[in-house]
């Protein structure tokens, strides 16, 4: 992975708090700057919006504004400032998610890492869906984490969920360079998922009656395993390669419990229709749910 510059966006809450310490040791591993921005949200811009017949509006605005700055300052010690090329911005907008985009997008950002949660109620910046919709429309890597993640050090075990797509298979070279940057185990998943029936039809019949997961694991495989020995890059020491059946977003969380993963590298997209796996609300799903921080990956769009 070529990372030079990372952005970290805060909200100043505990979980994005928490995201700091990752992206100062990952800009400090791969020698990349790193951009730490705040957006300051108010709907003054907004001419329907209740506030903007507040006659003090451009008030409470400097005030956001002075108690930003003072976070922006209060979070970086001088030994990060002087060990590492760091930037301190803060932007007005009217939403959260959409200037983080475009800030990312401008400054040609290689890696978003942020926290999955944040602040509450009208102040909330990074909670749910302000973090999915970073996830789905950012245009680089993002690294997503919860407040209980904060303890930084270099993965051990990652988990990179496969299921032969274009956008999987980019997720697996990242994975590979990933585990023999940090010298960690890397273990790639594929989850074979029963036909998807309407829910009109549960209670009326087995839908695994004819799904034979064992049939198909061996077959599946061989095939992850020719994947895997076609994929860029040099095969990390401890590289193993598992099937399971079952659903996508419960296994891979399943999976990544069990084998203690500290890093799960999936894709934003992967196959449509009834055979898709990343689309969508499964990465979500890992995203919202997952116990160690998760990199997701922007689909090729190729």
């Amino acid at each position: 992975m070529k990372i030079r510059r990372v952005l970290m966006p805060t909200d100043f809450s505990e979980c994005a708090n928490a995201a700091l310490g990752h992206a100062l040791f990952l800009a400090d591993r791969f020698g990349a700057e790193l951009d730490i921005l705040h957006v300051v949200v108010l709907h003054h811009d907004d001419p329907y919006h209740p506030t903007a017949h507040f006659p003090d509006a451009d008030d409470i605005y400097r005030k956001l504004s002075e108690l930003a700055a003072s976070g922006l300052d209060e979070l970086l010690g001088e030994g990060d400032r002087e060990r590492l090329n760091i930037r301190e911005v803060q932007k007005r907008a009217l939403a959260a998610a959409p200037e983080v985009i475009r800030y990312a997008e401008k400054q040609e950002v290689d890696l978003i890492v942020m926290g999955s949660h944040g602040r509450r109620g009208w102040r909330r910046f990074l909670l749910g869906s302000v973090a999915e919709e970073v996830v789905r429309t950012a245009p680089c890597a993002v690294l997503t984490l919860r407040e209980s993640q904060a303890e930084v050090h270099p993965p051990s075990r990652i988990l990179a969920p496969f299921d032969f797509s274009a956008a999987s298979r980019q997720a697996l070279v990242a994975a590979k360079d990933l585990a023999m940057r940090f010298g960690a185990s890397l273990e790639v998943l594929h989850v074979i998922e029963p036909p998807l029936d309407p829910d009109l039809y549960v209670g009326l019949h087995d839908r695994y009656e004819s799904f034979d997961v064992e049939h198909l694991a061996g077959r599946t495989r061989k095939a992850l395993e020719q994947e895997v020995a076609k994929s860029d890059g040099p095969d990390p020491d401890g590289m193993s390669l598992r099937v399971e059946g079952g659903r996508a977003g419960t296994e891979i969380l399943r999976r990544a419990e069990e084998s203690e993963a500290d890093l799960l590298v999936i894709s934003d997209k992967g196959r449509s229709g009834f055979e898709r796996f990343m689309l969508g609300s499964v990465a979500e799903k890992v995203i919202r749910s997952a116990r160690c921080p998760v990199l997701t990956l922007e689909a090729p769009t190729n």
